[in-house]
């Protein structure tokens, strides 16, 4: 069985060059639906005809507007082309809209294309030929400088048999389109079908989609996701299909709630795998006839099928001369969907015709925010530039700093045909990133940052220890507290990566300087000396604040000389003020869980009686503790068994 491939190509030129005219003479389709477009002989919204070129090979083709006032329009359906054909009519020959149209595909990164002499019909030879020097002239430099140029006309037929071959010759390559990563496609139709609810159609640029998948819609109502849809069906070419990759015009059946509010403008991509943007750095080219972009100079962004007001902030220069490929932070006025390497197009605002300015290529669509950091988004925007993708992803977290980074924001801020999970490999391998697993999955950070960290970590431990000698230990939640802000996932990091190379240890919920103790610093003899008092006082012990002032201990020293007994479990807290040696609580345990076995109660005099006669003061704390350990449970004035050792 023949495979079919399946190709995207777009018209292109000024208006009224009979693109249309030549797309139905070569399809049988009128791409022109609107009655308007019938009574002005013009079109105005992308139209779309299926152009059968042999047994193996089926092409889509989207037919742009060529008025000047609908350059907007044509920008939208030239985005993921296989190939463009530029239309220029016999009888006008090369006029502003074809040099602007061939700019944008330029611009856009369309590599192939044909040359479409059209309407050939309503001149003579000797006029052609001129045409022809024409279309040489503006096409040199560019991407059709050594295209088919194919003399046409929709009326009479003549070089449409040529045009086709040519045509088939161009597509014979493999798709422009990249099947790995996430799918994304951008929306240039939405409506509602009886009985399938909402349609959405564009040009699938990356990934694979198939029925039933679980897709989000970008940007939502608020910028986050509209998330939770699902794929009810999909066409290529009125074809229904299960799964389709890359590099088709596709109609998408959603379902789900909210898919009634979907517009053209917005995408359609993998669930969870992308998320909408505010800001994105590119490498933009201007063209030669344009001005030079200054900082905070405002364009129209074209992305997809969208086009949103953007800042221009050159990166590493104060402007961006004409003709000059350079760095810049573009910021929307609203979020966005894009992905990186995705093709952009910079226009003047308002401007209909001749308002092109230059475009580029989408280098980081999540670039870090903050005010004065043109140095730090230059020197990440420098180093996405390279081929290396190794280098890029270590770029990535280098600029993540304490926060890492997990694969998913990875992939969210390089290309999605790249294979990020090896890079990831390459760089752990190369110690240069240290992979780390944190609540919600595995994240990454890179080395260098880690060991700045550790040493940080190291520094407040001792400097801790000093402190507060008493203490067998600081808690991470104390380190963590005094490093900048840093998630708990990579103090921990830090931690295992000291207690590994044997400069810490961790102790009860602490961490020390390895084989450090609290007993051998001056303040061991304190401790000591405070266990040894309450360990005689048995269940009749001093108050705090008696105790502090018969040790002779400074307040602070006395607080964490407590605070170490408790840690150790040699005394614990029965109320504020009152602490109890933690064995003699044991014994006290023991002899209530006897009562209440022989007895099934325990009533307060029955304590203070077990307790060798504990007066109130000291029996309501301790019946209170037994209630909080599950011993017993009150039963209006007595307690009975909750929990009965054996």
């Amino acid at each position: 069985m023949t495979e079919i491939r399946r190709r995207v190509i777009g018209t292109a030129g000024h208006v009224d060059h009979g693109k249309t005219s030549l797309v139905k003479a070569l399809t049988g389709s009128d791409c022109d639906r609107l009655e308007e477009e019938k009574r002005r002989g013009i079109t105005i919204v992308l139209g779309f005809a299926t152009w059968q070129l042999g047994p193996d090979l089926r092409v889509s083709i989207v037919d742009v507007p060529g008025h000047e006032r609908f350059v907007h329009t044509m920008v939208s359906g030239a985005s993921g082309l296989d190939a463009v054909l530029l239309v220029v009519a016999a009888d006008d020959g090369v006029m502003p809209q074809t040099v602007e149209h061939l700019q944008i595909c330029q611009l856009l990164g369309v590599r192939r294309g044909a040359v479409a002499i059209s309407k050939a019909d309503l001149v003579d030879a000797e006029t052609v030929d001129l045409v022809r020097e024409d279309v040489a002239e503006t096409v040199a430099g560019t991407f059709l400088e050594a295209a088919p140029v194919v003399v046409c006309s929709a009326l009479t037929g003549r070089g449409l048999e040529e045009l086709s071959s040519a045509v088939r010759e161009l597509l014979g390559g493999d798709s422009a389109a990249h099947d790995r990563g996430p799918a994304f496609l951008p929306i240039d139709r939405a409506f509602s079908k009886m009985g399938f609810g909402t349609v959405v159609t564009g040009t699938l640029l990356t990934g694979r989609m198939e029925t039933g998948a679980a897709v989000d819609v970008l940007p939502g109502p608020h910028g986050d996701p509209l998330a939770g849809l699902r794929v009810r069906g999909l066409q290529i070419q009125d074809q229904a299909v299960d799964a389709t990759g890359a590099g088709v015009r596709l109609a998408i059946n959603l379902r789900g709630e909210g898919c009634e509010a979907v517009a053209p403008g917005q995408a359609v991509v993998s669930a969870g795998a992308l998320c909408a943007t505010s800001a994105l750095h590119a490498e933009l080219t201007l063209l030669p006839g344009a001005f030079p972009l200054e900082v905070h100079d405002q364009l129209a962004l074209h992305v997809g099928t969208t086009m949103h007001l953007a800042r221009v902030l050159p990166l590493g220069q104060p402007r961006i001369e004409p003709g000059a490929t350079a760095l810049a932070r573009l910021v929307l006025d609203r979020p966005i969907a894009a992905f990186a390497g995705q093709r952009v197009v910079l226009r003047q605002p308002g401007r209909h015709g001749l308002g092109t300015v230059g475009g580029g290529r989408v280098l980081d669509p999540h670039p870090a925010t903050g005010k004065g950091s043109f140095a730090r988004w230059h020197r990440v925007a420098s180093a996405l530039i390279s081929s290396d993708l190794v280098a890029r992803a270590r770029a990535l977290l280098i600029d993540a700093r304490d926060q890492g980074a997990s694969e998913v924001e990875l992939r969210r801020r390089l290309p999605p045909d790249e294979d990020v999970a090896r890079a990831l490999a390459a760089l752990v391998q190369q110690r240069a990133a240290i992979r780390v697993e944190a609540e919600g999955g595995a994240r990454y950070v890179e080395a260098e940052r880690l060991q700045a960290i550790a040493q940080r970590i190291v520094d407040i431990v001792k400097r801790f220890h000093v402190e507060r000698p008493a203490l067998g230990g600081v808690s991470p939640a104390e380190v963590r507290s005094q490093l900048p802000p840093a998630a708990a996932w990579l103090v921990e990091a830090g931690v295992a990566s000291l207690v590994a190379a044997g400069k810490l240890e961790r102790g009860e919920g602490v961490v020390r300087v390895a084989g450090r103790r609290a007993e051998s610093t001056a303040a061991g003899a304190d401790i000591e000396r405070v266990a040894r008092r309450y360990a005689a006082a048995g269940l009749t012990p001093p108050l705090d604040e008696e105790l502090r002032t018969e040790s002779r201990l400074q307040p602070a020293l006395f607080r964490d000389v407590m605070s170490e007994l408790r840690r150790r479990k040699q005394l614990v807290r029965l109320a504020d003020g009152l602490h109890c040696d933690s064995a003699a609580l044991g014994r006290l345990r023991q002899r209530v869980e006897e009562h209440l076995r022989a007895h099934a109660q325990l009533t307060p005099a029955d304590l203070k009686q077990l307790g060798g006669g504990l007066s109130r003061k000291f029996a309501i704390p301790m019946l209170e503790w037994l209630d909080s350990e599950g011993v017993t449970v009150r039963r209006g004035d007595v307690r009975v068994a909750r929990k009965v050792g054996r």
